[in-house]
Protein backbone atom coordinates (compact mmCIF):
# COMPACT_ATOMS: atom_id res chain seq x y z
CA UNK A 1 0.00 0.00 0.00
CA UNK A 2 2.68 2.53 1.02
CA UNK A 3 4.47 1.58 -2.23
CA UNK A 4 1.62 2.28 -4.49
CA UNK A 5 1.03 5.86 -2.33
CA UNK A 6 4.59 6.68 -2.92
CA UNK A 7 4.54 5.56 -6.89
CA UNK A 8 1.53 7.85 -7.29
CA UNK A 9 3.28 11.20 -5.77
CA UNK A 10 5.75 10.16 -7.67
CA UNK A 11 4.21 10.68 -10.87
CA UNK A 12 2.69 13.72 -9.42
CA UNK A 13 5.31 15.59 -9.09
CA UNK A 14 6.88 14.09 -12.63
CA UNK A 15 3.45 15.98 -14.03
CA UNK A 16 3.78 19.17 -11.96
CA UNK A 17 7.63 19.06 -13.31
CA UNK A 18 6.19 19.21 -16.89
CA UNK A 19 3.39 21.72 -16.64
CA UNK A 20 5.63 23.98 -14.65
CA UNK A 21 8.06 23.96 -18.12
CA UNK A 22 5.41 24.26 -20.49
CA UNK A 23 3.91 27.45 -18.48
CA UNK A 24 7.16 28.73 -18.21
CA UNK A 25 7.68 28.43 -22.26
CA UNK A 26 4.13 29.95 -22.92
CA UNK A 27 4.60 32.94 -20.60
CA UNK A 28 7.93 33.87 -22.49
CA UNK A 29 6.60 33.10 -26.34
CA UNK A 30 3.47 35.44 -24.85
CA UNK A 31 6.16 37.89 -23.86
CA UNK A 32 7.87 37.95 -27.08
CA UNK A 33 4.93 38.45 -28.83
CA UNK A 34 4.22 41.47 -26.84
CA UNK A 35 7.50 42.91 -27.54
CA UNK A 36 7.47 42.32 -31.24
CA UNK A 37 3.73 43.70 -31.44
CA UNK A 38 5.14 47.07 -29.19
CA UNK A 39 8.46 47.34 -31.98
CA UNK A 40 5.52 47.11 -34.89
CA UNK A 41 3.37 49.11 -33.76
CA UNK A 42 6.44 51.85 -32.68
CA UNK A 43 7.71 51.50 -36.06
CA UNK A 44 4.39 51.95 -37.71
CA UNK A 45 4.29 55.03 -35.46
CA UNK A 46 7.22 56.47 -36.51
CA UNK A 47 6.43 55.51 -40.42
CA UNK A 48 3.47 57.37 -40.30
CA UNK A 49 5.33 60.80 -38.73
CA UNK A 50 8.20 60.70 -40.81
CA UNK A 51 5.71 60.41 -44.02
CA UNK A 52 3.05 63.02 -42.72
CA UNK A 53 3.08 66.10 -44.71
CA UNK A 54 5.41 68.98 -43.42
CA UNK A 55 4.87 72.85 -44.04
CA UNK A 56 7.46 74.27 -46.19
CA UNK A 57 6.33 77.76 -45.59
CA UNK A 58 5.53 80.01 -42.70
CA UNK A 59 4.03 82.78 -44.02
CA UNK A 60 3.83 85.95 -41.06
CA UNK A 61 3.99 89.58 -40.55
CA UNK A 62 5.20 89.30 -36.80
CA UNK A 63 6.62 86.48 -34.46
CA UNK A 64 7.66 87.24 -30.74
CA UNK A 65 9.25 85.03 -28.62
CA UNK A 66 8.94 85.30 -24.96
CA UNK A 67 10.35 84.10 -21.94
CA UNK A 68 9.23 82.08 -19.02
CA UNK A 69 8.05 85.20 -17.54
CA UNK A 70 5.91 86.61 -20.59
CA UNK A 71 8.36 89.26 -21.23
CA UNK A 72 9.47 89.60 -25.65
CA UNK A 73 12.57 88.74 -25.64
CA UNK A 74 12.50 88.31 -29.75
CA UNK A 75 10.57 90.18 -32.36
CA UNK A 76 10.84 89.29 -36.24
CA UNK A 77 8.82 91.73 -37.99
CA UNK A 78 8.21 92.77 -41.59
CA UNK A 79 6.77 96.36 -40.03
CA UNK A 80 9.04 96.77 -36.87
CA UNK A 81 7.44 99.06 -34.53
CA UNK A 82 9.81 102.50 -32.94
CA UNK A 83 12.08 101.68 -30.54
CA UNK A 84 11.04 102.41 -26.59
CA UNK A 85 14.39 103.55 -24.03
CA UNK A 86 14.01 103.65 -20.63
CA UNK A 87 9.94 103.92 -21.27
CA UNK A 88 10.42 106.90 -23.95
CA UNK A 89 9.14 106.24 -27.21
CA UNK A 90 12.20 106.93 -30.12
CA UNK A 91 11.30 107.25 -33.83
CA UNK A 92 13.44 104.94 -36.32
CA UNK A 93 12.94 108.06 -38.90
CA UNK A 94 12.40 105.31 -41.39
CA UNK A 95 10.13 102.11 -41.57
CA UNK A 96 11.99 98.60 -40.77
CA UNK A 97 12.37 95.11 -41.25
CA UNK A 98 13.87 92.47 -39.53
CA UNK A 99 15.05 91.08 -36.11
CA UNK A 100 15.21 92.62 -32.25
CA UNK A 101 16.12 91.65 -29.56
CA UNK A 102 15.37 92.31 -25.99
CA UNK A 103 16.67 92.08 -22.09
CA UNK A 104 14.80 90.82 -19.26
CA UNK A 105 13.22 94.21 -18.85
CA UNK A 106 11.30 93.88 -22.37
CA UNK A 107 14.12 96.84 -23.16
CA UNK A 108 15.20 96.89 -26.86
CA UNK A 109 18.64 95.83 -26.74
CA UNK A 110 20.17 95.56 -30.30
CA UNK A 111 19.13 94.11 -33.81
CA UNK A 112 19.54 93.28 -37.07
CA UNK A 113 17.10 95.34 -39.49
CA UNK A 114 16.61 96.61 -43.41
CA UNK A 115 14.91 100.17 -43.94
CA UNK A 116 12.67 100.62 -46.44
CA UNK A 117 13.09 104.50 -47.75
CA UNK A 118 17.03 104.60 -46.98
CA UNK A 119 17.53 100.96 -48.05
CA UNK A 120 20.17 100.74 -45.59
CA UNK A 121 20.77 97.33 -43.62
CA UNK A 122 22.15 96.91 -40.60
CA UNK A 123 23.06 96.00 -37.14
CA UNK A 124 22.94 97.57 -34.27
CA UNK A 125 24.03 96.97 -30.19
CA UNK A 126 22.40 99.06 -27.34
CA UNK A 127 22.89 99.80 -23.66
CA UNK A 128 19.82 100.21 -21.60
CA UNK A 129 19.92 104.06 -22.42
CA UNK A 130 21.41 104.74 -25.98
CA UNK A 131 22.37 102.99 -29.18
CA UNK A 132 26.09 102.37 -28.43
CA UNK A 133 27.25 100.41 -31.83
CA UNK A 134 26.45 99.77 -35.16
CA UNK A 135 27.37 98.75 -38.53
CA UNK A 136 25.82 99.64 -41.60
CA UNK A 137 25.90 99.35 -45.16
CA UNK A 138 23.77 101.64 -47.69
CA UNK A 139 22.38 100.96 -50.73
CA UNK A 140 25.07 102.75 -52.13
CA UNK A 141 27.57 100.72 -51.17
CA UNK A 142 29.07 102.77 -47.72
CA UNK A 143 29.99 100.69 -45.11
CA UNK A 144 30.13 101.99 -41.54
CA UNK A 145 31.20 100.79 -38.27
CA UNK A 146 30.87 102.48 -35.02
CA UNK A 147 31.07 102.75 -31.33
CA UNK A 148 30.83 104.74 -28.87
CA UNK A 149 29.66 106.21 -26.14
CA UNK A 150 28.54 110.17 -25.43
CA UNK A 151 31.06 112.14 -27.68
CA UNK A 152 33.85 109.09 -27.68
CA UNK A 153 34.10 107.45 -30.29
CA UNK A 154 35.24 105.13 -33.26
CA UNK A 155 34.72 104.45 -36.80
CA UNK A 156 35.72 102.57 -40.07
CA UNK A 157 34.10 104.23 -42.85
CA UNK A 158 34.71 102.68 -46.54
CA UNK A 159 33.12 104.56 -49.35
CA UNK A 160 33.98 105.23 -52.77
CA UNK A 161 36.61 108.16 -51.84
CA UNK A 162 38.32 105.47 -49.87
CA UNK A 163 38.88 103.81 -46.20
CA UNK A 164 39.84 105.38 -43.56
CA UNK A 165 39.68 105.24 -39.57
CA UNK A 166 38.34 108.27 -37.50
CA UNK A 167 38.51 108.74 -33.67
CA UNK A 168 36.70 111.38 -32.44
CA UNK A 169 37.06 112.97 -28.53
CA UNK A 170 34.54 115.34 -27.50
CA UNK A 171 32.78 115.03 -30.67
CA UNK A 172 35.79 115.94 -32.81
CA UNK A 173 37.57 114.11 -35.14
CA UNK A 174 41.34 113.89 -33.31
CA UNK A 175 42.76 111.23 -35.38
CA UNK A 176 41.98 110.60 -39.24
CA UNK A 177 44.41 107.82 -40.75
CA UNK A 178 44.50 108.19 -43.89
CA UNK A 179 43.80 111.86 -43.75
CA UNK A 180 41.86 113.39 -46.57
CA UNK A 181 44.32 115.11 -49.23
CA UNK A 182 41.37 117.27 -50.94
CA UNK A 183 38.72 117.47 -48.64
CA UNK A 184 36.81 120.11 -51.06
CA UNK A 185 36.26 117.66 -53.40
CA UNK A 186 34.33 114.67 -50.89
CA UNK A 187 31.05 114.52 -51.04
CA UNK A 188 31.06 115.06 -47.79
CA UNK A 189 31.93 118.47 -48.31
CA UNK A 190 29.72 119.03 -50.87
CA UNK A 191 26.98 118.39 -48.41
CA UNK A 192 28.31 120.46 -45.82
CA UNK A 193 29.27 123.72 -48.40
CA UNK A 194 25.14 123.53 -49.37
CA UNK A 195 24.02 123.50 -45.38
CA UNK A 196 25.65 126.96 -45.10
CA UNK A 197 22.93 128.18 -46.61
CA UNK A 198 20.21 127.03 -44.17
CA UNK A 199 22.28 126.77 -40.86
CA UNK A 200 24.89 129.07 -38.77
CA UNK A 201 28.24 128.52 -39.88
CA UNK A 202 29.34 127.73 -36.52
CA UNK A 203 26.58 124.66 -36.58
CA UNK A 204 28.17 123.76 -40.06
CA UNK A 205 31.99 123.94 -39.12
CA UNK A 206 30.75 121.50 -35.78
CA UNK A 207 28.90 118.83 -37.89
CA UNK A 208 32.36 118.64 -40.49
CA UNK A 209 34.37 118.49 -37.07
CA UNK A 210 32.64 115.58 -36.48
CA UNK A 211 33.56 113.89 -39.95
CA UNK A 212 37.31 115.31 -40.42
CA UNK A 213 39.56 116.94 -38.45
CA UNK A 214 39.77 120.66 -38.24
CA UNK A 215 42.06 121.58 -40.48
CA UNK A 216 40.25 119.47 -43.06
CA UNK A 217 37.19 121.16 -42.23
CA UNK A 218 38.60 125.22 -42.83
CA UNK A 219 39.41 123.72 -46.08
CA UNK A 220 36.52 122.33 -47.00
CA UNK A 221 34.27 125.59 -45.98
CA UNK A 222 36.88 127.95 -46.70
CA UNK A 223 37.41 129.19 -43.09
CA UNK A 224 40.67 130.71 -42.00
Amino acid sequence: MDEEILSRLAACERSNRRLTRLTVFLLFIGAGGVVVGSSVSTAGAFTDRDTSPVPQVLELSELLIVDERGVVRVRIGGDLPDAVIQGRRTPRGDGAAGVILYDTTGQERGGYITTDSSGHIGLTLDSRYRQTAVFRADSSGSTTLRLWTDDEAVELRVNKEGGRLNVLRDAKVVLQLPEIADPVSTSTCTDLRELRAQHEAEAVMKACMRTMPATACRKCLGRP
